[in-house]
């Protein structure tokens, strides 16, 4: 089966949706004339295993996320985008992937077996 994770920036206490790659992304798009809402940016990270849902959420904790400014969310299902606009960037098949190849091993270190990851952002 394949997992998807999305790892985000958690907002500060205090502070609801503050991502800073999304704001730098939000300038740039505005300094050519044009103006957007909110712009939130993550990691994607898809991963092809046997493992169960218990092993997939220690992944994600434990390896993929910095819990102190980062948060994992294991996808279940069709991402719930109504109302937003959603872009994502992978990496065509054969293009070398170095942060899927070191997700893969440190997966395969953590015990458990996995045939492939790949990565994107969106």
């Amino acid at each position: 089966m394949i997992y998807r994770i999305d790892v985000r920036t958690r907002p500060a206490p205090g502070q609801t949706g503050h991502d800073p790659l999304g704001q730098s992304i939000a300038h740039q798009i505005a300094e050519f004339g044009m103006s957007v809402a909110d712009v939130h940016t993550a990691r994607i990270f898809l991963i092809d295993t046997d493992a169960d849902a218990v092993a997939i959420q220690r992944i994600a904790s434990e390896l993929l996320a910095d819990p102190v400014v980062e948060e994992a969310q294991v996808i279940g299902g069709p991402v719930d985008d109504r109302g937003y606009s959603r872009i994502e960037i992978h990496l065509k098949p054969g293009v070398m992937d170095p942060v899927a190849d070191s997700t893969e091993m440190a997966i395969r270190d953590m015990g458990l077996a996995v045939r492939e990851v790949r990565t994107g952002r969106s």
